[in-house]
Formats: structure tokens, C-alpha cells, sequence
């Protein structure tokens, strides 16, 4: 049987306890909420709240002699801080809720954690056991879990559809009374409902989870596509120059040698001009193809803008290369004769630099050297 006077000192530490619930809970509400209102409000708003806690306490004991004894009884407190959240903050109530329960959810379990440790001691000491054991966890957690609030859960719901950010609050929800039931059970026997209703909560976190899981999953492999069609040029499928810029930038830091053979179309802005853009696209598409025969399972091919392309090729062998696409005969295949030619510029890493934008402007300027000695040729001859 407990006395009078330890009742009244139990009633004193669990209401410490109460006042910390509250006291995370605004905070932390204040600090993941854009629209904060001025500190002197929020202050006036703690003590009304206090001041409600302190009648809470002081009145539901008498009413259920057993609260204060991790029986869940407390969460009921919750319930009065939505309404002055939601008008303070301004944010929308899926918003102000989601924050509200997952709140909970840390602090119920802080103090399931706390009141079962007390029970380690014997009976006189449980409830100061139970306030100082749940006061330096939250020392110890909240910093992280305040942390992981604002940078991880605030993030994923700002960027989830809606009909995920739905369930991710049914979820919440369902954890935070099976929290609630879960902290009831550990106190006393739990009627069949509620333990039918248990069972069920548990299914439907179960269910859920991997709902919420599965839309995840496929937003990060939607990501992963885009990502990767941003590195591809969307006319022939070719690696684009951000492509090339990233390979690059790998190979100079793992100190591999290469060569860049940047390679610029001959006058064919004639051929779009004389022929039509549909027909200088499957002018370009002809030449990727036959291009890309020449070239190994190891070497990367590029297109850097409408006519200029890049071959890099590992090692040294970037005449080898060249000699092969001068030497190859694509005059006459599936050009109807009207191929204009191309112009190779090489570069090498390290020979020729050793920064990436350095060894593509390299490259870019022997092309047009190329492409100057040939026009100066072609001339002559004309002259001729």
C-alpha cells in the first residue's frame, strides 16, 4: 500500500516529466516550423500549457489513482496542444500533426524506456529513477533526433507525392498508439479488443511501411533515370560533355593516362542548310554509327555539341585511332555520296595538361588547325 506522502512525491516527479514532455514538444514544433512567431508568444503559450499540465496532474490522479505509471493515461495531454500548434504556426494540419505525433513517438519511448529501468530499484525510488533516467536520455538523444528531424524527415516530406505523404501519416499514427498500447500492456492486462486492436495496428504499420517503402524506392530509381538521361545526348544516345567532363576528372585522379580525339563534321551546317535538320539528324545518326565500329569496348564516345564529337581512349593510341577513321571508307555507305568529311584534333593526359577543361580546349584548337590547313588545301585547289 502506498502512503499518502509517497503518492504525492510520485505525483511530483512524473509531473516533471509532463512538463519535459511538453517543453520538447513545443520546441521542437517551433524549431521545424518556417512561420515562427515571436518569442514572447510562444513563452505565454508554454506557461498556459504549464499551467494545464499542472491542473492535468493535479486533477486526474484523484480521478484514475493508477496514472503515473506508464499506463499511457498521459497521451491524452497531447490532444490539447494541436489546436494551438496549428494556430500559431500557420502550417497546414497534416503538417502540424505529422510533427505532433512523431514528436510523441520519441517521447513516449524515451519515457517506456525510463519507467522500466525504474523498475530495476526498488519501489520507494521508481519514480526518481524513472525522471532522472528519462531526463538524461532525452540529454543524450534529443540533439541527434532533432537533427535527423529537421535535415532527413522534414526533407522526404517536402519531397514525397501526396498520397505518400497520406500514408507516411497513418503510419505515424498507427506507431503512435501502438506505442500507447504497447507502453498500457507493460502496466496491465489488456482486454481481447485491445489486443485484437493491437494485432491489427501492427499489420497495418506492417502493410504501410512497405507501401511508404515501395513509393521510395521508385521515386529514388525515377531520380537514378533522370540522372542518368541528363548524361546522355537525346538525339544519337551518346555520353554529353557533363559526361565527359566527370570521366575525365575521374581519370586525372587516378592518375590513368588517356587521349582525346575531338572530332568536328565538315561543313555541315551546308548539309543542314541544302538538305533540312531532319536530314542532317539522320546525318548524324549515320556517322555515330559507323564511328562507333571503330572504336573498342573500353573507349568512350561523346557528343559535345550539334557537330563536334569526342572519342577517349585509354592509354596512348590516339593516332592509331585517328588513322582509322581517316582510313575508314563511309563516303559511300548509306551516304548517297554527300559525306563532307571530319576534322581530329588529339589531346594527351598528362602530356598535354593536367586539368580537364585544359586537355578539351587542347584538343578543340589542333581540330580547327585541321580544319584550317584543309579548307587552305581544298581552296588551292579550287584555284587550280
Amino acid at each position: 500500500m502506498i502512503h499518502e506522502g509517497e503518492k504525492r512525491k510520485m505525483n511530483t516527479y512524473f509531473y516533471l516529466i509532463a512538463l519535459e514532455i511538453m517543453a520538447i514538444i513545443f520546441f521542437t514544433a517551433h524549431v521545424c516550423s518556417q512561420k515562427r512567431p515571436k518569442t514572447m508568444v510562444v513563452l505565454f503559450l508554454f506557461v498556459i500549457g504549464m499551467a494545464g499540465v499542472t491542473g492535468y496532474a493535479l486533477i486526474v490522479p484523484r480521478i484514475v489513482p493508477e496514472w503515473g505509471n506508464g499506463q499511457g493515461y498521459s497521451l491524452i495531454l497531447g490532444l490539447f496542444l494541436f489546436s494551438p500548434f496549428l494556430l500559431i504556426y500557420g502550417r497546414p494540419y497534416k503538417h502540424t500533426l505529422m510533427i505532433m505525433f512523431s514528436t510523441w513517438i520519441y517521447v513516449i519511448g524515451m519515457f517506456a524506456v525510463s519507467f522500466r529501468v525504474s523498475y530495476l530499484f526498488p519501489e520507494s525510488q521508481r519514480p526518481m529513477v524513472a525522471w532522472i533516467s528519462y531526463t538524461l536520455m532525452i540529454a543524450l538523444t534529443y540533439y541527434t533526433f532533432i537533427r535527423f528531424f529537421k535535415r532527413k524527415f522534414l526533407f522526404i516530406l517536402a519531397h514525397v507525392d501526396r498520397q505518400t505523404y497520406d500514408i507516411a501519416l497513418v503510419l505515424i499514427f498507427a506507431w503512435f498508439m501502438l506505442l500507447g498500447i504497447l507502453n498500457a500492456s507493460f502496466y496491465t492486462h489488456l482486454g481481447h479488443v485491445i489486443e485484437i486492436a493491437f494485432i491489427l495496428l501492427l499489420s497495418l504499420s506492417i502493410v504501410l511501411s512497405y507501401h511508404v517503402f515501395y513509393a521510395l524506392a521508385s521515386s529514388k530509381k525515377e531520380v537514378a533515370t533522370l540522372d542518368e538521361k541528363s548524361k546522355l545526348d537525346p538525339l544519337t544516345g551518346l555520353r554529353n560533355r557533363v559526361t565527359l567532363s566527370n570521366d575525365m576528372r575521374g581519370f586525372i585522379n587516378l592518375q590513368k593516362s588517356f587521349t582525346l580525339i575531338f572530332m568536328d563534321l565538315d561543313d555541315f551546317k551546308g548539309i543542314n542548310d541544302c538538305y533540312g535538320h531532319n536530314f542532317g539528324d539522320e546525318y548524324l545518326l549515320k556517322f555515330v554509327h559507323h564511328i562507333a565500329q571503330l572504336i573498342r569496348d573500353e573507349d568512350r564516345f561523346y557528343r559535345v555539341s550539334g557537330d563536334e564529337f569526342v572519342i577517349l581512349t585509354l592509354g596512348n593510341d590516339g593516332e592509331g585511332m585517328c588513322r582509322r577513321i581517316s582510313d575508314f571508307d563511309i563516303d559511300d555507305v548509306e551516304f548517297n555520296r554527300i559525306f563532307t568529311g571530319v576534322s581530329l584534333g588529339i589531346a594527351r593526359y598528362p602530356e598535354d595538361g593536367s586539368e580537364a577543361k585544359n586537355l578539351l580546349y587542347t584538343a578543340d584548337m589542333r581540330m580547327y588547325d585541321a580544319k584550317k590547313k584543309k579548307d587552305h588545301y581544298l581552296q588551292s585547289v579550287a584555284r587550280d
